[in-house]
């Protein structure tokens, strides 16, 4: 009798009354076209892949344009900067492999 209150809690999340279930049923009835897990990994590597460059691309921008307080401050869009110094290890706005050597 003990097992059987122990387990009641989650009797409901296996059966077809759960939520997920009840869902997949629904989306059945109506004729919605529900995405296999493999193709949902698929599209959000695709959006990873094509995102992550476009996401890094601003955070750049922001460093070197428009934050005058972050350490990689360059100038204000539409003026022209020239670096007077080799850059170092300590220039982090632009991620490479190998950025201690110039």
């Amino acid at each position: 009798m003990a097992g059987a209150l122990a387990l009641s809690p989650f009797a409901g999340l296996a059966g077809p009354a759960d939520a997920v279930s009840a869902a997949a049923q629904a989306d059945r009835e109506t004729g919605l076209v529900v995405r296999g897990i493999l193709e949902t990994k698929a599209i959000a590597e695709e959006g990873y892949v094509y995102g992550l460059p476009l996401v890094m691309n601003c955070a750049v921008q922001d460093e070197f344009f428009v934050d005058r307080d972050s350490g990689q401050f360059k100038a204000p869009f539409g003026q022209i900067h020239n670096e007077h110094r080799v850059f170092t290890y300590e220039d982090t706005a632009v991620v490479t492999p190998n950025r201690d050597t110039p």
